[in-house]
């Protein structure tokens, strides 16, 4: 269950750092 939450965390982050850097060029 402990995989699964970070396991989600990081495609969450990934997401927000590639929708940032999309929104900033």
């Amino acid at each position: 269950m402990a995989l699964f939450i970070a396991f989600t965390f990081i495609i969450i982050l990934l997401a927000f750092r590639l929708g940032k850097a999309l929104y900033s060029s």
